[in-house]
C-alpha cells in the first residue's frame, strides 16, 4: 500500500468515522442533557398549580418518570463519554497525519519507507487503544 493509498483509504476514513461519531455522541448527549433540565423545571411549576390535583400529580409523575428515563438512556449510551474520546482519537489522528504530511516530529528525517511504516503503527495504535477505552467505559456502565 501506498502513503497516499493508506493516507486516503484509512486515516483520512477514520477522522471523518471519528468526527462525525464525535458530533453525533455531542449533539445526542446535549439534546438529552437539555430535555433533563427542561423536564426537571417543569416538574414543580406542575405541582404549584392549584386546581385539578390529581392530573397535576399524574403530569408530575409522568415528568419524573421521562426524566429517570431519559438519564437511564444518558448512563446506558454513554453519550458524553464518546462524545469526548471520539473527538479526542479524531484530534490525535489529525496531528499524526499533519506531522507526517510536513516531515515534522519523529517523521522528520525518514525516508519514505520508514515514514509510512511510523505512521501505520502509531495510527493503528491510536484506533487499537480507542477500541480499548471504548469497551472499558461501556463495560464499566454494565457492572454498575
Amino acid at each position: 500500500m501506498t502513503d497516499k493509498n493508506y493516507v486516503k483509504n484509512r486515516l483520512d476514513d477514520q477522522i471523518d468515522w471519528y468526527s462525525k461519531n464525535a458530533t453525533k455522541n455531542k449533539s445526542r448527549f446535549h439534546g438529552f442533557q437539555i430535555a433533563v433540565i427542561i423536564i426537571g423545571a417543569i416538574i414543580p411549576l406542575v405541582n404549584l398549580v392549584d386546581f385539578a390535583p390529581t392530573e397535576i400529580r399524574i403530569i408530575s409523575s409522568i415528568l419524573g418518570v421521562i426524566i429517570v428515563g431519559v438519564s437511564g438512556i444518558l448512563q446506558l449510551k454513554k453519550y458524553h463519554e464518546n462524545w469526548i474520546s471520539y473527538r479526542s482519537t479524531e484530534e490525535a489522528l489529525k496531528k499524526e497525519k499533519y506531522t507526517y504530511e510536513n516531515n515534522a516530529g519523529e517523521y522528520s528525517g525518514l525516508d519514505e519507507e520508514k515514514k509510512l511504516k511510523l505512521l501505520v503503527e502509531n495510527v493503528e495504535s491510536t484506533i487499537s487503544n480507542q477500541n480499548v477505552v471504548f469497551f472499558i467505559t461501556h463495560k464499566k456502565g454494565e457492572s454498575q
